[in-house]
């Protein structure tokens, strides 16, 4: 096996290396924006738990009118 078989192969292994890199750096992206979006729908979640939380006072409110 000359040199010419270890800079080849060499070659294939750094770019394994670079798409490796890119694919984490992807998914750290990808983490990220699920975290984003965990965090919008729990506010979401939140205001929607206020409003049904409302809702059931007023509610509450008129039944004990009647």
């Amino acid at each position: 096996m000359g040199n010419q078989f270890f800079d080849e192969r060499i070659k294939m292994l750094n770019l394994e290396i670079d798409q490796l890199a890119k694919n984490v750096s992807d998914l750290q992206r990808d983490n990220v924006g699920l975290a984003q979006t965990v965090n919008v729908m729990s506010e979401s979640m939140d205001a929607l738990k206020q409003t049904i939380i409302c809702l059931e006072h007023k509610i509450d409110t008129k039944t004990d009118k009647y």
